[in-house]
């Protein structure tokens, strides 16, 4: 037993470095996979088919920018914009124009109509979603409109589509005409305007309770 224990500490004392060290990871690690499976350095499959460039994300929105910026579409946070899409599987290429986050519109066909759903090319752990997207599909009749986070994948597959997605049957338009707005999720916490108000709050509360220990040693002076 104290063999084993012994053993078991003299391997958690040896690191290694991370398997995703070619992709720029810097990280040391005791053979526990907690680093591994967050690890953002995890690589990324180029989305254009016949090209084998795999890097981390953030590389290979440079890879895509300078080699194949003529097979994307660029968007903008919180901007809608118009995508047409075919009625037989197909997956687009999205790319934000400033940082070069590249998103995937996904559409599969399915015995009923479209399944379409936008996913995030991105390290398939990330502890919580980054991005939500709506999605609105127009007929001369009708809409759909679909809201929802963006999943993290490494490649894309259509044959392993989430299951939150937006159902378009036959015939409600030919081809797909969509308006899309993808939106990042940030916390309010790093809002400057909020930053200012809650420090407005610590000072009113803090000189509060200053003028309260005043008014109250005063109050036990009073009465000695």
């Amino acid at each position: 037993m104290k063999r084993s224990r012994a053993i078991e500490n003299l391997l958690q004392s040896i690191k290694i470095s991370c398997p995703n060290v070619k992709h720029g990871c810097k990280e040391r690690i005791n053979g526990k996979r907690k680093h591994e499976e967050e690890c953002i350095y995890v690589p990324c499959y180029c989305p254009i088919l016949g090209c084998d460039f795999a890097a981390s994300s953030k590389v290979l929105s440079n890879h895509f920018s300078h080699m194949h910026k003529d097979s994307r579409i660029q968007l903008s946070y919180d901007s809608p914009f118009f995508v047409t899409s075919k009625l037989n599987d197909e997956a687009i290429i999205l790319q934000e124009n400033i940082v070069g986050k590249l998103f995937i519109l996904n559409n599969r066909t399915e015995s009923v109509g479209n399944a379409v759903n936008i996913s995030c090319i991105g390290p398939p752990n990330s502890s919580e979603p980054r991005y939500y997207y709506d999605i609105l599909a127009r007929s001369q009749k009708s809409s759909a409109k679909f809201h929802s986070f963006s999943k993290n994948v490494q490649r894309v597959s259509l044959e392993t589509l989430s299951s939150e997605l937006l159902l378009i049957q036959f015939g409600f338009s030919e081809p797909l005409k969509l308006e899309i707005c993808i939106t990042p999720k940030v916390s309010i916490s790093f809002s400057l305007p909020h930053l200012f108000f809650s420090i407005k709050v610590l000072i009113f509360s803090f000189s509060f309770r200053i003028l309260t220990l005043s008014f109250y040693i005063k109050f036990i002076h009073f009465f000695k």
